[in-house]
């Protein structure tokens, strides 16, 4: 990501008879999603409720200097935000109530993009200016740096595949011989290593797993998504994407792409399910959004724009897409990765005097 002075700018218990642990989803059930956006001037990260309508910030936790990277842990139980100013990541824990910074873990020089593995147990991060991939062990009681792996220049975003077994990181000012290069690290080993060199377009930035395990990359320079077959490890398809694609996000089902175009306010949508894919719409009046995700069913987008300082949700299971709402966030938003908790665990518990039945989200 660039540095932050241009970002300002486009672009850039035991308490009952019977306690039941139910996944959100089941027969009666109703439940939302929280959203934990980073501010990165206010090194603080807003926690927003999806379910009410429109959206509304429930709290505000303080993190390091500058924050712009997230990360939501595939349990829906942790968060890891990257501190891109003072070169360490925060460790959230969302299943108290409220969610509470439990630790900070020193990384490397200017941190941006994060992931988390699909075990919950390894944190990766991209450290912007220093080269290098922070492999954080988050299983111990206290989260330690266990592994640097050095890549190409300014790496920003990173992305595992299903399985664990290979972490993809966008280069972006990694001159290869058609523009940037992503590095292909083998975390199957005893310590992590780059096995592979992968040229794309130029100036890499959002970057994602398909359900399919095909590696999607948004290259700016070149106003395309690349396709990239992770076997071969060679760029499949090239889709036209608007100008200047930067966020990207992929619906849970892998039929629809979606990536912000930062400097003309606009999210072009990629038809995943036709040969090669290829864009079919866009949503317009989305200034200078960087982070994009998309609910667990795919029925909803949320866009985080640096310019209105907002969260805006749209329904994109109709067409065109239709805005549900936005919340106000503080300065500079980012939410650049997975911002959107998965929906977890309810809890419920009824009571012996009172017979009534209590839900609670261990997310808030």
């Amino acid at each position: 990501m660039p540095r932050l002075d241009t970002l300002s700018s486009p672009p850039v218990a035991c308490i009952s008879a019977a306690v039941l642990i139910l996944w959100f989803g089941a027969a009666g059930v109703v439940a939302q999603p929280f959203a934990y956006i980073t501010e990165a001037l206010d090194g603080t990260v807003a926690v927003v409720d999806l379910g009410q309508t429109p959206p509304a910030v429930a709290t505000r936790l303080t993190v390091g200097s500058l924050p712009i990277g997230v990360a939501v842990a595939p349990a829906g139980d942790r968060v890891y935000v990257t501190n891109s100013g003072d070169g360490t990541v925060s460790v959230i824990d969302i299943a108290q109530n409220p969610p509470q910074v439990i630790h900070t873990v020193t990384v490397g020089d200017e941190p941006n993009g994060v992931v988390v593995s699909p075990d919950g147990d390894t944190v990766y991060v991209a450290n912007y200016s220093g080269n290098t991939v922070s492999v954080i062990d988050v299983s111990p009681a206290v989260p330690a740096v266990v592994s640097t792996v050095p890549v190409g220049e300014q790496p920003e975003g990173v992305a595992v595949d299903a399985a664990g077994n290979r972490l993809y990181v966008g280069n972006s000012e990694d001159f290869g011989a058609t523009g940037s290069t992503v590095s292909v690290i083998d975390l199957t080993g005893v310590t992590p290593a780059v096995v592979d060199t992968i040229d794309t377009e130029p100036e890499t930035h959002g970057i994602l797993v398909a359900p399919d395990g095909r590696l999607w990359v948004a290259t700016s320079d070149s106003s395309n998504l690349a396709v990239i077959d992770t076997g071969t490890n060679t760029v499949q398809h090239t889709v036209a994407a608007g100008d200047r694609p930067y966020g990207l996000a992929i619906s849970p089902d892998g039929t629809r792409a979606y990536t912000s175009n930062p400097e003309v306010g606009t999210v072009t949508i990629v038809d995943m399910t036709v040969e090669p894919p290829v864009a079919i719409g866009t949503i317009p009046g989305v200034l200078n959004v960087i982070g994009l995700d998309t609910s667990d069913d795919g029925s909803r987008l949320y866009t985080v724009s640096l310019d209105d300082t907002q969260l805006e949700v749209f329904n994109v299971s109709v067409t065109p897409p239709v805005s549900l709402g936005t919340v106000g966030l503080g300065g500079l938003p980012v939410g650049y990765g997975q911002f959107v908790a998965p929906l977890g665990a309810l809890i419920f518990a009824d009571g012996f005097e009172s017979g009534d039945l209590t839900a609670w989200s261990p997310q808030i």
